[in-house]
């Protein structure tokens, strides 16, 4: 388990995504890393400006290095994805007539990014997108 959590710091050019609520941070947008991390590990997002941005999970290897779990400091443990798919799944049951067949996690529509989890009865089938979501 990670007791420093690395850093991310963003470019000072334009406006990101992640500033106005986009859950992705795309590998030309990141200036550098202040820290040690694996591919996989929870980072923390700064823009120039050292504000807090969220945390989320990295992958140096792809386009979207960063795919954001929260806009705030909470631990990302099995207490964050047990409440997390919790939620997601009370709220198919609020809209759905037979919540038995649906998707229960849909990735990012429900803070879950790079999580799919489709429920077929009392068979889930479940697909990892992004390499933090894998570990």
């Amino acid at each position: 388990m990670q007791t420093m959590i690395p850093k991310v710091m963003l470019k000072r050019h334009g406006k990101h995504g992640s500033e106005s609520g986009h859950p992705w941070v795309y590998q030309s947008e990141i200036d550098y890393v202040k820290g040690k991390f694996v591919a996989g590990d929870i980072v923390d997002v700064f823009n120039c400006r050292q504000q807090y941005l969220g945390r989320g999970y990295i992958n140096p290897r792809s386009q979207i290095t960063i795919r954001l779990l929260s806009r705030e400091e909470e631990i990302i443990n099995r207490d964050f994805f047990v409440k997390r798919i919790a939620q997601a799944w009370k709220y198919r049951q609020r809209f759905l007539e037979e919540p038995e067949y649906c998707r229960l996690i849909f990735s990012e529509a429900d803070f879950l990014p790079g999580l799919v989890v489709d429920k077929f009865g009392s068979c889930l089938v479940i697909q990892t997108l992004a390499l933090g979501m894998d570990l």
